[in-house]
């Protein structure tokens, strides 16, 4: 486990009353990496994967958080890859834990379009900002 301290604008704006907090600015997807819009060729992805990534993020002094985002969880049809993410909010801070499996070593091409809209689901998990006003 890695405990991390960051400063960035990369996954804060301001616009004064509001930060927008971007989570998964540095460890998540942002986009799909599944562009084509068919695939003749299976999708490897040469071993079963599991991605985990938690986070602690504290409230700054003089905010509270006004929206997080909801939990989700989803997969693909018999399982191949799934994903859930969960936001607990506390007093101080919010926690977030998200967690990507990829289960199915090879894809077929026709579980692509499967795999596409899956990703497409993360990314948009992956892209909501949690926001804080102040108080």
């Amino acid at each position: 486990m890695s405990q991390y301290e960051l400063e960035s604008d990369k996954f804060v704006s301001d616009d004064g009353t509001r930060i927008y907090f971007n989570t998964f600015a540095a460890t998540g997807y942002d986009e799909n990496p599944f562009k084509l819009r068919e695939r003749l060729f299976p999708v490897d992805f040469n071993y079963p994967m599991k991605q985990t990534n938690r986070f602690t993020i504290d409230i700054p002094k003089g905010y509270k958080a006004e929206e997080v985002p909801e939990t989700a969880a989803f997969a693909m049809e018999g399982k191949a890859a799934s994903f859930h993410i969960t936001y607990n909010q506390q007093p101080n801070q919010v926690q977030v834990v998200s967690t990507l499996k990829i289960n199915e070593v090879s894809l077929s091409p026709v579980q692509y379009q499967a795999l596409k809209i899956f990703f497409d689901k993360v990314v948009d998990k992956h892209t909501e900002l949690i926001v804080f006003t102040k108080e």
